[in-house]
């Protein structure tokens, strides 16, 4: 064997046996004696790519193929030469010519492919990656890419049979593995899923995609300490990724911890801020934590990254709507339902949207095209109930009122009465199930139902208990949480009007409800030096009802009413907002709220005032169960109790009801309501 060919085998095996420093040295050695030898300048180009060094490779392989052009091997190994240099159509075309002189290296067919992925071109991919995996079946790689292709066409059963060859010749193949996860998570097989993405995760520490896909699916089956977890412990090792700080924001929401939320979702947007969907979902979290400013902040961020998208324009829809500009969030909702017109959340939320701003008619129509889309959709059917029951359509509202059973209400180990079974002679469990404003209203159909010839137990919540009357024969007051009795139908309490299809308002009975002696004796003696004429005041409720910020009046505008000073103002209020208490505090209001230490004491203060001012909540309901002249202050579009177009109640003899002449317009009202305490107080105004 000459010299050269000894030199030649000997830097075959030093390559062989991965040996490139030894391999280096030796072409270093042999440039000169070997300078006009093809094989050597491919070896040599081989070392420098194998070492790192791709341009030093590219021009030891282009002066191989000028010496020798038809070497398909030496065109592959050009191909990885440049695609290391960022020069993609430079690669692609050494790998086609690679091909073209040696159309079965599947190799090349298979690196070739991969480019093409990798630059987005799938459907040019698929040929040379299928014409790999006929050649070298066995080549785990080219399927997992043929898989990526096929899946990025959305051509899914074909992408997962390819992932699935792929395990199945390489079964540590920790991509293909994942892979797999992902097209599990799309059929929303979450289990199976999780169980792909943890396998590849074990193979592959460092495949980060497998881990997210991992906490991902805890998310999403609802796991959420799970899935929070496992977002933490992989951001203790990647601290900037911001699509796990994003899923980790979602997590969190999941749980019902806003703040932190806000805090990963706020993180990820710094990450990221080119990122439309961080934006996104800061929009939703801040619309969920009851912000709807900075979730319009947040949204105007998201609109030029995601001009299109649809979920964007039904949150800032809301967003509006949660501001009482219905008219804004009119414009947002439509634009989401038209940019996808199926999906039926949209047209029930734009049916909000049109109910608060007057439009009823459509309001209902939108709503009915919400079911039409989805018929199982209780929100939705909910939402068309209070609609129709607002207008007064109550045959058919009363019966779409049914559907919110299917929401939220508790299940019992007896049946629900239907209505049309006869009860003369039964036992029946009346249950409360909203606030405690509805209990007070709908008990007055108890009465009813005993005149069926029910006997009735009622369950109520505990803070009313003090105050319902006792010494009906046919009812049994329990509290909730009390042991049930054996009964043999229960009933929700406000299914009774349509159960007992009794669809007006019957009257209140004469004493409605009572209050402890001690307790009324208590309150008149406290407030016996008290100027007359007594207005109690309510200006908010819950913070945390979700209509909240359409019935509650802001302390600021409200305050207007203490104009009408000859008055005894005395604020029933039992939670103040912090911001508001050195207002309030400065104020000529007397504060009853902290001292009312149960539903009985703000029933005795009712009794020992004039009148009582205030927006829709529960006092608003034991003021006229109380039969107390009061003043109800409600938003353009009211819950659907209080009906439209009138300024009393079939409800409450003594309720006066004041509404907002337009969306938002509180200061109208109480302009309004200081014209008529004018009126009813003249001597003193």
């Amino acid at each position: 064997m000459s010299a050269g060919r000894q030199d030649l085998a000997l830097l075959r095996q030093a390559l062989q046996q991965g040996r490139r420093d030894d391999a280096l040295a030796l072409c270093r050695r042999l440039q000169g004696p070997l300078a006009a030898v093809a094989e050597f300048h491919s070896l040599h180009g081989f070392a420098l790519l194998a070492s790192g060094q791709a341009e030093a490779a590219e021009k030891a392989l282009r002066r191989a193929l000028t010496l020798q052009p038809r070497a398909p091997d030496v065109l592959h190994t050009l191909g990885h030469a440049l695609r290391l240099q960022g020069r993609w159509e430079e690669a692609l075309a050494a790998w086609q010519a690679a091909l073209k002189l040696q159309p079965r290296l599947s190799e090349a067919a298979s690196d070739l492919g991969a480019a093409l992925v990798a630059l987005g071109r799938n459907a040019d991919a698929i040929p040379w990656l299928e014409q790999a995996v006929q050649g070298r079946p066995q080549n785990a790689d080219s399927w997992n890419n043929l898989g990526v292709a096929l899946r990025n066409l959305g051509r899914l059963p074909a992408a997962k049979k390819a992932f699935t060859q792929a395990v199945a010749v390489a079964p540590r193949h920790a991509e293909a593995r994942c892979s797999l996860g992902h097209l599990a998570k799309l059929e929303r097989d979450f289990s199976a899923a999780a169980e792909h993405y943890l396998h590849a995760f074990q193979l592959a520490p460092a495949l980060t995609e497998a881990l997210l896909g991992l906490a991902d699916c805890l998310r999403e089956s609802g796991r959420g300490e799970e899935a929070v977890a496992a977002y933490r412990g992989f951001l203790q090792a990647h601290p900037d990724h911001a699509e796990a700080w994003d899923h980790l924001g979602l997590a969190l929401l999941s749980l019902g911890r806003k703040d932190e939320a806000l805090d990963a979702l706020r993180r990820t947007t710094a990450l990221a801020p080119q990122r439309a969907a961080g934006w996104t979902h800061l929009a939703t979290t801040y619309l969920e934590a009851n912000r709807p400013v900075d979730g319009l902040a947040a949204a105007r961020n998201a609109s030029p990254l995601a001009p299109d998208d649809a979920d964007l324009a039904n949150t800032v829809g809301l967003l509006h709507l949660r501001l009482g500009a219905p008219a804004d969030a009119l414009e947002a909702l439509r634009r989401a339902c038209a940019l996808e017109p199926t999906r039926a959340a949209f047209h029930n939320n734009l049916a909000s949207a049109l109910h608060a701003h007057g439009a009823h008619e459509d309001a209902i129509a939108t709503a009915r095209r919400a079911l039409a889309l989805q018929p199982d959709f209780p929100a939705a059917r909910f939402n068309l109930a209070a609609m129709l029951l607002l207008t007064g359509q109550e045959e058919e509202g009363w019966q779409a009122y049914e559907h919110r059973a299917v929401a939220h209400l508790r299940t019992f180990p007896f049946p629900r009465w239907d209505g049309r079974t006869d009860v003369t002679g039964k036992r029946v469990l009346v249950h409360a199930e909203q606030g405690l404003g509805d209990t007070l209203q709908f008990l007055r159909y108890l009465p009813l139902l005993v005149a069926r010839g029910a006997r009735v137990w009622a369950e109520i919540q505990p803070a009313l208990r003090a105050i319902v009357p006792e010494g009906h024969p046919a009812i049994t007051w329990l509290s909730a949480g009390d042991p049930l009795p054996a009964v043999d139908f229960h009933v929700p309490l406000l299914s009774l009007p349509y159960s007992l299809h009794t669809y007006k308002a019957p009257p209140l009975a004469s004493e409605a409800w009572r209050v402890p002696q001690d307790i009324a004796q208590r309150w008149a003696e406290r407030l016996s030096a008290t100027p007359l004429p007594r207005i109690g005041l309510v200006w908010s409720g819950n913070p945390a009802h979700t209509n909240d910020h359409n019935r509650s009046i802001p302390w600021d505008t409200f305050r207007q009413i203490l104009t009408f000073s000859p008055a005894t103002f005395l604020a029933l209020q039992k939670e103040v907002a912090a911001a508001d208490c050195p207002l309030v505090n400065a104020a000529p209001v007397r504060q009853i709220g902290p001292d009312l230490q149960s539903f009985a004491d703000t029933a005795a203060v009712c009794r020992q005032c004039d009148l009582v001012i205030t927006v829709d909540t529960s006092v608003a309901h034991l003021a006229g169960s109380l039969d107390r002249p009061t003043w109800l202050l409600l938003p353009f579009t009211p819950d659907w109790r209080w009906g439209l177009g009138r300024d009393d109640t079939p409800w409450y003899p003594s309720v006066r009801l004041f509404r907002q002449p337009h969306p938002g317009q509180w200061s109208a009202v109480l302009t309004h309501v200081l014209d008529a305490l004018s009126r009813t107080f003249p001597q003193l105004g």
